[in-house]
């Protein structure tokens, strides 16, 4: 019996670090987007309307995606429509290239799709690895994810060496995208087949409705939708000014396509501090995690300001990879703490469309901001959002601590203890 366990808890590691390790392949090649619109003759007010459209897509999307998973049920079927819908889109991308504004309707309708997947993904996993088995063994989240960094980083220096080595033109780029979503499709089909044992599977979950499911619970709880604030603002590196560093290598000589060994690079720093990431968490608490992060998001956004050589950037990337690597071990997991279990994938998935709403405003005048100040301008920007996050995060505990505001009890929320005696009572 024990060793059926440990074979249960090995497929659920396998079968996660290989899909991880996929869709991070899949999602590579957005690392090189902005050197594709350059590629393809863009200004930069393009570039921006372009990332502004991207941004889009995961805003209106992102919550809806979130609420048919959880509607559904089953992350595991909306990944599905999501991959295809992706693989689908990235090739009519990676086609029609010749009118700027039908390509960015293309990329728009590419991350309709690819900007929720991260979200749901993430979510399922850590629903996944936090239930045991019937032997009680869990799967550590750090080691899973870590294949995703390990998977990213191989993909975005692979097509560096094409787009570099072998001159093939970086709209191929999209057409990874699809490569790569074929496999993502068959892996997740395949999950309930190879079930060790049916007996040991999860309970199917019901579908639910929106009445049942009371999304509105999130919009009452407090420290949900503070973070939800701070989580958009700690982000602003990554959704925005993360977005031109190619722009950044091209100020001062070297190849825009650099960014997909940056990329990389970050990728891989990302997997010692996932590893470590529980470790820092217990020691220090998610609070104390969430400002370390925002601190050191706040140096790094600052030192590009400065930067003028190339191997500053690798260092300071670098540092991007490790803080990233904790903030994804630690800032997922702080949300899912927050929320009711069964909306875990509407919180994770409107965090992520307000990420992408607040840059939308930023790509829309980043063109501008660029043509008239320079490209360091958007890393003031990002700096000076690290600073407002750490301000906002510390006054909102201090307000909930000295009103006496509690923290999310499921034992004490009577709409989730009915959805979740309706889910696994007994057939």
């Amino acid at each position: 019996m024990f060793r059926k366990g440990r074979m249960k808890a090995d497929y659920r590691f396998v079968f996660f670090s290989s899909l991880e390790a996929l869709f991070w392949s899949m999602i590579a090649p957005a690392a090189f987007m902005v050197v594709f619109m350059n590629d393809q003759g863009f200004t930069n007010s393009q570039i921006g309307f372009g990332l502004a459209a991207s941004n889009a897509g995961s805003v209106i999307f992102l919550p809806i995606w979130g609420m048919v998973a959880d509607k559904l049920g089953s992350k595991r079927k909306t990944l599905l429509i999501l991959y295809m819908g992706v693989g689908f889109f990235a090739l009519l991308a990676g086609t029609f290239t010749g009118n700027p504004y039908l390509t960015i309707f293309f990329i728009f309708c590419v991350i309709a799709f690819r900007g929720s997947v991260s979200s749901i993904t993430d979510s399922w996993v850590i629903t996944e690895v936090n239930t045991p088995d019937y032997m009680g063994n869990r799967i550590n989240y750090g080691p899973i994810r870590s294949a995703g960094s390990i998977g990213y980083a191989a993909a975005a220096f692979i097509f560096y060496l094409v787009f570099t080595r072998l001159g093939v033109d970086t709209r191929y780029s999209w057409y990874a995208s699809t490569l790569f979503a074929i496999p993502c499709i068959i892996l997740v089909l395949s999950y309930k087949d190879r079930n060790l044992n049916t007996s040991l599977a999860p309970r199917q979950i019901k579908a639910l409705s929106l009445r049942e499911l009371k999304p509105v619970r999130l919009i009452k709880n407090y420290y949900f939708v503070t973070f939800f604030f701070v989580y958009m603002l700690i982000n602003i590196p990554g959704y925005f000014s993360m977005s031109y560093i190619s722009q950044l290598l091209q100020d001062f000589g070297t190849s825009p396509l650099f960014v997909g060994v940056l990329g990389s690079i970050r990728a891989v720093a990302e997997v010692p501090l996932l590893f470590l990431s529980q470790k820092i968490i217990n020691k220090v608490g998610y609070k104390g995690t969430i400002i370390i992060i925002s601190i050191c998001l706040a140096i790094e956004e600052i030192a590009y300001v400065f930067c003028n050589q190339t191997y500053q950037v690798v260092i300071f990337q670098i540092m991007h990879g490790m803080v990233n690597g904790l903030m994804l071990g630690a800032s997922g997991r702080y949300i899912f703490s927050l929320v009711p279990p069964e909306l875990a994938a509407t919180a994770q998935t409107f965090c992520g469309a307000v990420c992408s709403g607040i840059t939308i405003v930023f790509n829309l005048f980043s063109g501008l901001l660029i043509d008239t100040f320079g490209i360091r301008v958007v890393f003031i920007i990002g700096a000076s959002a690290m600073v407002l996050a750490i301000l906002l995060f510390l006054s909102t505990l201090m307000i909930g601590k000295s009103m006496k505001i509690p923290p999310y009890d499921a034992s004490k929320d009577e709409t989730s203890k009915a959805i979740l005696q309706k889910l696994y009572s007994a057939e």
